[in-house]
């Protein structure tokens, strides 16, 4: 395929082997980079780290000691080490496979999720909403790849991701609506002025510009809260309309360090340029109908 083909195809939201593959390999890409920043924390995984496994075993496993050393090997920092460059060998033979129009391996996806499982063990606490999407996105894919032939199975589980994506920028944005602290105008920049999710660079650039603070701060739940209009948008239309998300989450990345938050969540995207386009077929279908 030329050039303009291929972009043609890998726009098509129409065809579920799109939506499956861009779904893939987003999410690919998002893991990959959550794990090497796993593995980056080598200090604070280590034994005499925040999330020793030697502390965190204890409250899981205290009454049960065969159980607790048993399990030592796996999830101590050699054993997480080994299992983390495992799942970076997964996830790019993961993505290939996609790439290269072989679809989802039942195999590799298993043992994607098995990871997945031992990321979330490992990591008791520290974890976000964007681990929580991608184990959703994972989960669906996984049982795509159990049943790829059933076309009721493999659409459910895409409307079940675009559903889950659509309920969580609503949820947000209604929380932050009906928070007088966010209504303020100010919690932006009080975020943007904390170590841990801030730069100082931005808080220099921000602190003379309170309507600029206040376009930031209330377009966050402005466009949270309207994500689901996405649904009612025709094709191609509805694609230019994730672009707002779409630099939203690059620019918290950005700006915040929210690096897994781009991928996890723009990986639910063509299940919901699936589902909208889906919808506009039902409703036009019913327009033709009144009609005659």
């Amino acid at each position: 395929m030329n050039l303009t083909e291929t972009l043609n195809f890998l726009t098509d939201f129409n065809n579920i082997t799109v939506v499956i593959t861009l779904t893939g390999i987003i999410l690919a890409v998002g893991l990959i980079i959550s794990t090497l920043e796993l593995m980056a924390l080598k200090t604070q995984m280590g034994n005499n780290g925040l999330y020793s496994w030697y502390i965190w075993r204890e409250i899981k496993f205290r009454k049960k000691p065969r159980l607790k050393k048993g399990l030592s090997f796996l999830f101590e920092p050699l054993g997480l080490t080994i299992a983390m460059l495992f799942r970076l060998g997964l996830l790019l033979y993961f993505i290939y496979q996609l790439a290269t129009g072989s679809g989802l391996v039942l195999w590799v996806v298993i043992l994607l999720f098995l990871t997945q499982l031992y990321y979330h063990f490992r990591l008791p606490v520290g974890k976000d909403g964007s681990d929580q999407m991608s184990s959703i996105v994972l989960l669906c894919l996984l049982i795509i790849a159990l049943f790829p032939d059933n076309k009721v199975i493999v659409a459910a589980s895409l409307l079940f991701i675009a559903y889950q994506s659509i309920v969580s920028y609503l949820t947000a944005g209604v929380a932050k609506l009906i928070s007088k602290t966010w209504r303020s105008g100010t919690i932006v920049f009080g975020i943007f002025n904390t170590k841990t999710y801030g730069s100082r660079h931005v808080v220099q650039f921000l602190k003379d510009k309170p309507k600029l603070i206040k376009v930031l701060n209330h377009s966050t739940f402005i466009f949270e809260v309207l994500f689901f209009l996405v649904l009612f948008i025709p094709p191609p239309y509805n694609i230019f309309a994730l672009i707002i998300p779409v630099t939203f989450h690059f620019f918290c990345a950005g700006i915040m360090g929210l690096n897994s938050f781009v991928f996890a969540f723009i990986a639910t995207y063509p299940a919901v340029l699936f589902v909208s386009n889906g919808f506009q077929k039902v409703v036009s279908r019913f327009i033709e109908n009144m009609q005659l």
